[in-house]
């Protein structure tokens, strides 16, 4: 039996940019569930620089195993040559730890993926501006409210 998806997380995809939420702890399954729905949301974008904003004020972080199954997503992001700039908005009190795990994420993409750990959406938002994406001004309450990841699941039945 497969083991239970622990976590919860949303999309809202837009032209220019995605706007994803997280919370709870993550474990592998919620890991899965995750990358496969935005491997479909963005399978189009082949050739592209996509921008996303994580507000991860609510992440309780993820079981060490996830690790390989990010590295699976980014390298389909390199195999498709889409160029990912990740501006995660933070906790002020997890920032530091979730900065050590998206380092060890992140650390073969160089180049592919461009991330920062912010402690406000303002900045978030900045340095996506300063990277050359035009990202309206974005309120914590545009970002969608996330979803158990095994209710994921359910909607596929």
């Amino acid at each position: 039996m497969e083991n239970a998806a622990h976590g919860s997380f949303a999309f809202k995809v837009l032209p220019d940019y995605t706007l994803i939420s997280t919370s709870g702890a993550w474990n592998l399954e919620c890991v899965r569930i995750h990358n496969h729905l935005l491997s479909e949301r963005v399978k189009n974008l082949t050739g592209q620089r996509r921008a996303s904003l994580v507000d991860g004020r609510l992440w309780e972080f993820e079981t060490p195993d996830c690790e390989e199954e990010y590295k699976r997503w980014y390298q389909h992001v390199r195999d498709n040559n889409i160029t990912l700039y990740l501006a995660y908005w933070s906790s002020e009190k997890n920032a530091s730890l979730a900065r050590h795990i998206l380092q060890q994420r992140h650390r073969d993409f160089t180049g592919i993926v461009f991330w920062q750990v912010f402690d406000t959406l303002e900045q978030s938002v900045s340095w996506l501006r300063s990277e050359g994406f035009e990202i309206p001004d974005i309120r914590p309450e545009d970002f969608p409210v996330p979803v158990p990841a095994s209710d994921y699941l359910k909607q596929d039945k």
